[in-house]
């Protein structure tokens, strides 16, 4: 604890000296209070804070020899009970409003000190015991919204605050799957069978209407909607051609009712699909098979400009983009080594960036990421388990819990994170995620696509690496654990 007191005083001094408000008053409060004496202070006068910290103090309020350290010590101290200095600095880590309303909620005069800690600890929630969740396929951007199906066969909504809500529109026989979220988690978009006509359509829904129904394409029988922009005017996500029953990705403009593909661009008889798109409803990304080369790779649509371009990732297959989609990711061969392995992909450079794997395992993908891309969860092969001969998956390659382990990587020099070590002993052995992941937009809330009963927050470990705060859990923390 000692370490982390003075991570936190550092990276609060930090924020307090780099904003010229409250530096000033906390200077002015500093100097206003000093009495002159007969010289500095040694180092090992008994004061609070490190003595690190205090010369750094005084080198920025420029104290000069005559001038007490103790004084600026408890001027100091002072300043930092100031709750709108830790606001400030909280609200630069991803996740502070969830953390406030529910430290809050736990403790109503808690203050930015306690949000602070709370922040920076990772937690696992369990799900309502008789949930039925059986998917799940999209997570908004707080983290306090998932969407995906149950085990009865429709789709449900899970709120943090109001539970979990089942989809009660369908007739009997009928069933329907939620695949897509808003960022604010007021809208979802999926699938859902239809009795009367046989066929399985795509739908949006806002919260306080019934579900619409999105046009098919060219009378196909089958679509699906997964991804939905900020206005909720464009929704995007695949569907079968009526013509020729080939698979396209499409987009549909809500208001207007009408429905884009690819058919001008790469002709009618190409396949495609498409993962989401960008908050602003221009740029979708997904993965197709290139008329040029006829090898599988991501592409990005500009729908406003109706142009196509490809990432020329190798056997490349796109999962996930940020919510501006500049960066793109999902899994390709790295040449280098010649593997599959998950990726992020930048947009505006033309660079791709492998994340390699867990252990030097054989194969990872990414399966989500943040909205500012910097945080990309997924699954790696891990070669330090021993794989079971006797099971499917061995032979399929399929991730199971004795050959694969779920990943978060972090930007700023971390990498790649096995999620159990991030979450330090918090579930049974058996619960711990193997295969795809979900993320929040603001990449503090993880879940497990094939629900194992739990979601978790974990913190940004990369923003707080910036904030001077490296808290990043070691293995050796881990095992200690027990």
């Amino acid at each position: 604890m000692k370490n982390l007191s003075r991570l936190l005083l550092s990276g609060a001094m930090s924020f307090v000296l780099s904003d010229g408000a409250l530096a000033t008053g906390v200077m002015e409060e500093v100097l206003d209070n000093q009495k002159p004496t007969s010289g500095l202070p040694s180092i090992e006068e008994n004061v609070a804070l490190p003595s690190e910290i205090i010369a750094h103090i005084a080198s920025y309020a420029r104290i000069r020899e005559g001038y007490s350290m103790e004084v600026v010590n408890k001027a100091w101290n002072k300043t930092l009970q100031r709750n709108e200095i830790w606001q400030r600095y909280n609200e630069r880590i991803p996740g502070y409003l969830r953390a406030k309303e529910e430290s809050q909620t736990e403790r109503p005069q808690a203050n930015d000190k306690h949000i602070l800690q709370k922040l920076l600890k990772s937690k696992v929630y369990k799900f309502p015991s008789d949930n039925g969740i059986w998917h799940i396929y999209a997570i908004n951007e707080d983290g306090r919204t998932m969407v995906g199906d149950a085990d009865s066969r429709k789709y449900f909504v899970f709120t943090e605050k109001d539970g979990i809500d089942y989809d009660f529109t369908l007739n009997p026989g009928e069933v329907s799957a939620a695949l897509g979220v808003s960022a604010n988690g007021k809208v979802i978009v999926g699938d859902g069978t239809n009795n009367l006509n046989g066929n399985n359509e795509a739908f949006i829904r806002d919260e306080k209407a019934q579900k619409k129904i999105l046009p098919s394409l060219n009378g196909g029988r089958s679509s699906n909607a997964v991804g939905i922009s900020d206005d909720h005017k464009t929704v995007v996500g695949v569907a079968r051609d009526g013509i020729n029953s080939i698979r396209k990705a499409v987009a549909w403009k809500v208001e207007e009712g009408t429905l884009l593909t690819l058919d001008n661009i790469l002709g009618v008889n190409r396949s495609s699909e498409v993962i989401g798109i960008s908050k602003n409803g221009q740029l979708a990304v997904g993965t197709i098979q290139r008329p040029d080369t006829n090898k599988q790779d991501g592409f990005i649509w500009d729908l406003e400009n109706q142009r196509v371009s490809y990432l020329n990732t190798e056997n490349g297959a796109v999962s996930a983009m940020s919510a501006n989609g500049e960066k793109v990711a999902g899994a390709a061969q790295n040449l280098q080594n010649n593997r599959n392995e998950a990726f992020i992909h930048d947009t505006l450079n033309h660079q791709i960036q492998f994340l390699s794997t867990i252990n030097n395992g054989n194969y990872s993908e990414v399966t989500g990421l943040s909205a500012d891309g910097k945080v990309a969860v997924g699954y790696s092969a891990d070669s330090s388990k021993s794989p079971r001969e006797d099971v499917l998956e061995f032979f399929t390659g399929e991730p199971t819990p004795e050959t694969h382990a779920s990943f978060i990587y972090y930007g700023n020099g971390i990498g790649m994170q096995p999620v159990k070590q991030l979450l330090q002993g918090q579930l049974l052995e058996e619960e711990y995620p193997f295969a795809h992941l979900r993320v929040s937009g603001n990449g503090t809330i993880i879940t497990h696509a094939g629900s194992l009963g739990w979601y978790a927050y974990i913190p940004r470990y990369d923003v707080l690496k910036e904030e001077g705060l490296d808290l990043l859990p070691r293995p050796d923390e881990q095992n200690n654990q027990g």
